[in-house]
């Protein structure tokens, strides 16, 4: 089980992979031209990032009777699915 980071200096790229059972969480928001990542949702929202309901997230809720990934309950805030990577050139 694992999640985590790598920062490719030469490529100036990030890599966010997670492990293929999602045993262990990791969320990201990018707004405001800032890119953010943590294990919890609330680290991301003391860090300033906009806690705005997400609408596709409470629909998952009701239809489901929980959240799908890569929704969460913040608009702004993203799950990366289990088994997946992400990543993120510094360019954008």
């Amino acid at each position: 089980m694992f999640a985590f980071a790598l920062w490719d200096g030469r490529e100036r790229l990030v890599l966010l992979a997670r492990d293929p059972f999602g045993i262990k969480p990791l969320y990201y928001a990018a707004d405001q031209g800032q890119f953010r990542f943590a294990s919890q949702v609330k680290a991301l929202l003391s860090g300033g990032v906009d806690g705005q309901i997400s609408p596709a997230g409470v629909v998952s809720f009701l239809t489901c009777g929980y959240v799908t990934e890569p929704h969460t309950w913040y608009r702004s805030i993203k799950a990366v699915p289990a088994g997946s990577t992400v990543v993120l050139h510094a360019d954008g």
